[in-house]
């Protein structure tokens, strides 16, 4: 049956739209919600019904799952990692990979494993859990009884090359105990993770990474991406600061071959715990390739009270004097751009209010004196985003914008007259805002 008649016969009929879809689309999205062809289904008919041979046309696939949480009576997407690498058999074309809101378990049947690895372009795992399962093989165990992740490390197992690799808001949780946490045992899940990560038996390679989430739990899969080695050969990286996980990465052979870091100096709202600078200390003197940094704070206000509110900003001037610390002087001389991004998230910020910029913590001379003596640097740039707090905002969008105008051109006077030396230089620094619209501001 040609491609034209397929088509033909998808739009008159449902069911067979199902089964035409591999071979009509260059990109998938398969609900595993929905109730007549849900993940499983997709590969029954994937297996039963090659109409027209491999879908080969198929480039990009997602796999959506119900989402999962707490509460006991939401009923999750299970997936074992065997079906996942089964569908990807069956489009032999595909090379962008995308699981959203799945918990994801360790397949125990050797008989349905894949019989070759994969390798991909894109691999995103959005809202993922993985399964701390107490099955674990031999080779796996860890302290005889406790639980470990074993489902990721089959994951990476069935992995080739992966070029980039995305990982946000990524939980370990057991199959049957949902609330399992892992952050009151930090340093045995960190002791976990890189030991799971020597017992690898793949030489899977990640050039493009992408991690974001402030958990500890989160970062088990960091430290174990980077013990197994799937590290080795990293290029870019955004990261956000997390536990351990920045000082640990960049250090030894995974930072060597880094060329662009971008960092996320990201507030602690769900624990409230103070910004520490002295735990920003990076040793960037690993990064020997190291030519592009780019460093993204935020300014907030999350307490209710106004106690709470000035901890928060004076918190904030703490992460902003971190960034142009990491930035100006912690960073290795092959830098030759330097990015600075500030994100102000502030209720109901006053015009011309630069207070946080002004703060006793920030070093500004330092800064400047650092800057100067870099004489292959090729820019600096400050970057101001303003989105104010969709909690308690009293701003209407006509008061937002004129507090952004102005505000913004403060911010330009402060900058250029605390680096002086740097603003000399001809087209060097640069200090830009988030382009104006019409239109109100969605966060407005």
């Amino acid at each position: 049956m040609d491609r034209n008649t397929l088509s033909a016969c998808s739009l008159l009929s449902h069911a067979f739209y199902n089964l035409a879809s591999p071979v009509l689309f260059r990109s998938l999205v398969i609900d595993d919600t929905s109730p007549t062809h849900d993940i499983h289904a997709f590969l029954r008919d994937l297996r039963a019904h090659a109409i027209c041979g491999p879908a080969n046309l198929v480039k990009n696939l997602t796999l959506q799952g119900a989402g999962w949480n707490e509460d006991e009576h939401v009923e999750l997407s299970i997936i074992d990692v065997h079906t996942i690498f089964a569908i990807l058999a069956e489009l032999p074309s595909a090379h962008s990979l995308k699981l959203v809101g799945i918990l994801v378990k360790r397949s125990h049947d050797a008989k349905t494993a894949p019989k070759q690895r994969r390798s991909l372009k894109n691999l995103e795992l959005h809202h993922l859990a993985f399964d701390l399962s107490r099955r674990a093989g031999a080779g796996y165990a860890v302290m005889g009884d406790k639980r470990v992740l074993c489902s990721f490390v089959q994951m990476l197992n069935m992995l080739c090359t992966v070029e980039n690799m995305t990982i946000y808001d990524t939980e370990t949780i057991h199959i049957n105990k949902h609330n399992l946490n892992w952050e009151s045992e930090p340093e045995f899940t960190m002791s976990t993770a890189r030991f799971l990560g020597r017992l690898r038996t793949s030489r899977t390679r990640i050039k493009h990474l992408v991690s974001q989430e402030g958990t500890v739990s989160h970062d088990v899969y960091l430290e174990l991406l980077k013990s197994s080695s799937s590290l080795k050969d990293l290029q870019t990286m955004r990261i956000s600061d997390t536990y351990k996980s920045i000082y640990s990465f960049l250090r030894g052979s995974l930072a060597r071959n880094l060329t662009h870091l971008h960092l996320d100096i990201e507030p602690d709202e769900v624990h409230s715990v103070p910004f520490r600078m002295s735990e920003m200390k990076l040793d960037l003197a690993c990064c020997i390739r190291l030519a592009t940094l780019r460093i993204s704070t935020i300014v907030g206000e999350w307490g209710r009270s106004e106690e709470e509110s000035q901890r928060d900003i004076k918190d904030s001037a703490s992460r902003f004097a971190a960034a142009l610390e990491a930035a100006c002087i912690q960073a290795p001389d092959t830098v030759i751009i330097i990015e600075i991004e500030v994100v102000d998230s502030r209720r109901s910020p006053l015009p011309n209010d630069t207070s946080v910029l002004l703060d006793a913590a920030i070093d500004w001379m330092a800064a400047d004196a650092a800057l100067a003596r870099r004489r292959d640097l090729q820019k600096v740039s400050f970057k101001f985003l303003f989105h104010p707090s969709e909690r308690r905002c009293y701003l209407d969008c006509r008061e937002a914008m004129k507090v952004k105008e102005v505000t913004h051109k403060a911010q330009i006077d402060l900058i250029k007259a605390n680096l002086p030396n740097t603003s000399s230089r001809r087209n060097l620094l640069t200090v830009a805002c988030e382009p104006s619209h019409d239109s109100c501001p969605v966060v407005l």
